[in-house]
């Protein structure tokens, strides 16, 4: 009878882990692109390319005088 529930309790664990592995993973993948779009944005000093990240972030940003 107990061996029963040992192999649900594994599956359980091991589906717990692998969707916090997962969030975590999401996450840092998420703060990696944030970072290597704000690197992206300092180095666009064009106005096309100023253009098309205000575009891509939908943030209107002020203009530079």
């Amino acid at each position: 009878m107990f061996l029963m529930f040992v192999p649900q309790d594994i599956n359980h664990t091991l589906f717990l882990s692998l969707s916090f592995s997962v969030t975590i993973w999401s996450a840092l993948v998420d703060l990696s692109f944030l970072s290597l779009k704000n690197c992206l944005k300092r180095i666009a000093l064009n106005p096309l390319h100023s253009l098309i990240f205000e575009f891509m972030s939908k943030k209107p940003t002020k203009p530079r005088v």
